[in-house]
């Protein structure tokens, strides 16, 4: 498998290599709904912190909604209380670049 070069795309860098994918989108879905369980809050309080439609949340929770911006997806991060490496992990579900510098 071939790793596509970065790109740049509205929001912030993209890696390019599931961005279009059913897999991100899976990944997605898997990542945010283990740190909603986590949470504990309904996913209407959770959308509301971070102003987002509960509707557009759930589509992401769900798989069904692709795309999300880098800020959107900050937002939730915020508002879930994620450490930094946790949003990184949120991040790099969407096939985005992590926010933290780390160690190789």
């Amino acid at each position: 498998m071939s790793v596509k070069p970065a790109e740049r795309s509205s929001g912030g860098v993209r890696l390019g290599a599931r961005g279009r994918g059913s897999d991100a989108r899976g990944a997605l879905a898997e990542t945010l709904s283990h740190y909603l369980e986590r949470d504990g809050r309904s996913l209407n309080r959770v959308a509301q912190a971070a102003l987002i439609d509960v509707a557009y949340v759930w589509r992401l929770r769900e798989g069904a909604r692709r795309g999300p911006s880098r800020d959107l997806l900050i937002r939730l991060g915020l508002a879930l209380r994620l450490e930094p490496e946790e949003l990184d992990d949120l991040l790099v579900a969407a096939d985005y670049a992590p926010i933290t510098l780390r160690a190789s």
